[in-house]
Order: structure tokens, then C-alpha cells, then sequence
């Protein structure tokens, strides 16, 4: 039996989904804590291990694969740059914390490309059965919710090679 976790990391809050044989098991938003630097790394990266290790209740997945954070030149940049550094170092805590055999990773261009919340969201949900997308827990904050079906996006492009989550409209 396969378990994969996919993680779209954030400083404060993640998008997590465990992933069974490859069927969508488990998504949900990790939060972490208001704490500054250092210690919000590594609350967010334990928040992520507690749920993920009592969920499952095993000690290791198999796999873990996550969006790591990528500079955009300045016309397609959104917000501070310097906000990656943070979370680059999210992404480097939860790497070392080793509960799965596997990691990989990849940047949001490589994933979903340059497209809105909203599309992504939508080609998420067309690649998902009726019983998966009855085990997404959404929270009452539509805009954190987006962290849950990036998480399920990066596992299912994970899962199922580069024509899972198609860069152009069809």
C-alpha cells in the first residue's frame, strides 16, 4: 500500500493530502502558530507531522512531494520577495522532520503554471471522484482553502505525470 503526503507550504497555514494508492484519502488546512521565525518554521512542520502521523497512525509515509517557493521576475511578482525566504525555511523544516521514505518537489510553474486560484481549483476538482472530493475538509475561509486544493493538485501532478493538471485550457 502507497501513501503519499503533498504539502503546499505556508508560514502559518497548509495544505495537506495523503494520498492512498494514489486516491485522494485525506485534504486539509495544518496551521501552525503566530509565533516569529524560527519557532513558526518548526511549529508549522510539527502541526504538519502530528496530523499526518495520528491521521494515518503509521510512523513514515512513503512519499512526501511539496511545492517549493519560487522568485517570479518582477513583472509577475505578487507581494514581498523576501516572504519566500520564510517560507523556503518552512519548506527545509519540514524536509528534515523524515516522516517519509521519499521527498520530492516541485515549483508552482512546473505544476500548475501561470494560472488563477480559481482555475486551479476547477482542474482539481475534474480530476477527482465524487467520494474524494467528499474527504476534503474546507475551511469557512475560502482564500485558505486554496492552500487545500494546491496540496491536492501537487499530489495528483505527483501521481499521475505532467498531464494530470493541464497549463492550457482545452
Amino acid at each position: 500500500m502507497s501513501k503519499l503526503i503533498a504539502i503546499d507550504p505556508g508560514l502559518r497555514c497548509s495544505g495537506v493530502a495523503f494520498f492512498v494508492n494514489g486516491k485522494l484519502e485525506r485534504a486539509f488546512l495544518a496551521r501552525g502558530s503566530k509565533a516569529a521565525g524560527t519557532q513558526a518554521w518548526l511549529d508549522m512542520a510539527k502541526a504538519i507531522k502530528q496530523e499526518c502521523i495520528e491521521y494515518a497512525e503509521i510512523d513514515k509515509f512513503d512519499e512526501l512531494v511539496l511545492e517549493f517557493p519560487q522568485v517570479y521576475r518582477s513583472k509577475y511578482q505578487k507581494g514581498d520577495p523576501n516572504d519566500l525566504l520564510q517560507l523556503a525555511a518552512v519548506v527545509g523544516v519540514i524536509a528534515a522532520t523524515g516522516f517519509y521514505t521519499k521527498i520530492n518537489y516541485f515549483l508552482p510553474r512546473e505544476w500548475k503554471g501561470q494560472v488563477t486560484k480559481e482555475i486551479t481549483e476547477a482542474r482539481v476538482k475534474k480530476k477527482l471522484s465524487k467520494e474524494e472530493l467528499g474527504r476534503i475538509e474546507l475551511t469557512k475561509n475560502k482564500k485558505l482553502n486554496t492552500n487545500i486544493w494546491d496540496a491536492i493538485g501537487i499530489g495528483i501532478y505527483y501521481l499521475n505525470g505532467s498531464r494530470a493538471l493541464p497549463t492550457k485550457e482545452n
